[in-house]
């Protein structure tokens, strides 16, 4: 029962995290492309992490469309729509989103993004945007991770993590840097 209450946590967590980014999408809807988010180089690459992944293995999503390395211990949820992994202390969740690329360039734009965590990274030779930062006390103490990556010309695919204990929080970035799409 317990672990069944800490998945729910968790799951509360990867929600809320998401719904926060919708928040923002829907207030930036409408309006055609102002810039290739690509050509922009504004943000900074994301911090180093010094995590051995010797040990991780693949998980790939139900369906197919993406694999991702994970810490061995982890485990799948079978009733969530999204696809969810748990592992210590931490999980990640994935979904397809509608692209909102007038978000994505005024975010590339914004002085103040490194600052909230917001940085580029390229994966699986496609740049994505990752927010990697401290959870507000809301939210819980951990890190959360939020990533935006390109799938085709009307959606991204987004994968978020959260982790609870802080001194392993840089496993986040390592799954996000491990995520590779099926090419159809």
């Amino acid at each position: 029962m317990k672990h069944r209450s800490l998945r729910q946590i968790a799951c509360i967590g990867l929600v809320v995290a998401a719904l926060s980014c919708k928040v923002h999408e829907k207030t930036q809807e409408g309006g055609r492309a102002t810039a290739d988010l690509a050509s922009n180089r504004s943000l900074s690459p994301c911090p180093q992490a010094s995590i051995s992944r010797t040990s991780w293995r693949d998980a790939r999503s139900r369906d197919g469309r993406l694999t991702l390395r994970l810490p061995r211990d982890y485990s799948e949820s079978e009733s969530s729509a999204w696809d969810v992994w748990f592992f210590r202390d931490g999980s990640v969740g994935y979904r397809l989103v509608p692209k909102i690329q007038r978000w994505e360039d005024s975010l590339s734009k914004n002085s103040t993004a490194p600052a909230k965590g917001w940085c580029r990274e390229n994966v699986d030779g496609r740049m994505a945007l990752i927010q990697f930062t401290y959870a507000t006390p809301a939210t819980g103490p951990g890190y959360y991770l939020s990533e935006l990556l390109p799938l085709d010309s009307g959606r991204d695919l987004r994968l978020t993590g959260f982790m609870r204990d802080t001194l392993r929080a840089q496993v986040l970035l390592e799954i996000a840097r491990s995520v590779r799409i099926a090419t159809e």
